[in-house]
């Protein structure tokens, strides 16, 4: 049985699954495995996946079932104790999953800051780095998600018990809103791990998901029941925020909501208080904008 296995779900990415592959690879242990999903592509990405020679790979093929259906297809096939998430147009870091493995010991879900990077330019750009500690990762996850999908490592069992995915918009959110809101320990590393490709072509590029991430009854559920256990109120920011704050747009009394979260905010130490806060005020100042 392997020690950790990293699940890739792929469509159409012919021209990045190869990269994508090698580096997990590259930074799995010898026991551990890449299990890739092939969601119905009409390119050429399992002829790319057959070429590579690796004992530790394995191809399933099915038809395309979404992202969400596919990510619990492939965590049906798990047999390892952890599992890691990675995205078939990304780049994984050698050192990601010693790392990982290392904080896990202490955490049940992993996360990691990533690099961003538009293809075609030479900047690459770090988000924030930033380390996020279980404590402070309940009042993060309800003013932002603050976690990436693809450098997700975490306790196998945990993400059974939660029942996997769900087919929401905005399904990796809704995932960590629910592991909170269970009592899990997620944490975020301040190394990135990944190289994270931003281009037209992704799902969270386009107008319809932005649309539907805004309006998610399961997932405004999820943000509540965290809330009410996290900060004892149900904040009437949610649609607001995850339309991206526009002006004109924020909900009555949330100048009174966020008084509120940053009182319940100071039982943080100031180091893990301090990028809460920042976010805090963006929200205030949003707020104002009419």
């Amino acid at each position: 049985m392997p020690t950790i296995t990293c699940v890739m779900p792929a469509r159409n990415a012919a021209g990045t699954v190869g990269t994508a592959v090698r580096t997990v690879l590259r930074a799995l242990p010898e026991d551990g495995e890449l299990l890739v999903r092939d969601d119905g592509s009409t390119d050429d990405t399992l002829g790319v996946l057959e070429r590579i020679r690796d004992a530790r790979l394995r191809v399933l093929v099915g038809p395309s079932v979404g992202i969400a259906a596919g990510m619990n297809t492939l965590l049906d096939e798990v047999t390892a104790p952890v599992v890691a998430r990675m995205d078939a147009d990304d780049v994984c870091a050698p050192f990601r999953f010693r790392r990982q493995l290392a904080l896990l010991r202490s955490a049940d879900l992993v996360f990691a800051p990533a690099v961003d990077w538009l293809p075609g330019t030479p900047v690459a750009r770090p988000q924030p780095l930033r380390r996020l500690s279980a404590a402070a990762a309940p009042f993060a996850l309800l003013l932002e998600n603050p976690f990436m999908n693809p450098t997700m490592t975490a306790r196998t069992r945990l993400i059974r018990d939660l029942g996997g995915c769900r087919s929401v918009a905005s399904e990796d959110y809704d995932l960590w809103l629910r592991a909170a809101g269970a009592g899990l320990r997620l944490v975020r590393d301040r190394v990135p791990a990944v190289l994270y490709r931003r281009h037209p072509g992704q799902i969270t590029a386009q107008s319809w998901w932005r649309a539907a991430r805004a309006d998610t009854e399961l997932v405004h559920e999820a943000f509540d029941a965290l809330a009410l256990a996290t900060v004892g109120f149900r904040p009437s920011w949610f649609a607001w925020r995850r339309a991206g704050l526009p002006a004109g747009g924020a909900p009555d009394g949330i100048g009174e909501e966020l008084r509120r979260f940053r009182g319940a905010v100071a039982v943080l130490p100031a180091g893990q208080r301090r990028p809460l806060l920042r976010r805090i005020v963006l929200m205030e100042r949003r707020a104002l904008l009419r």
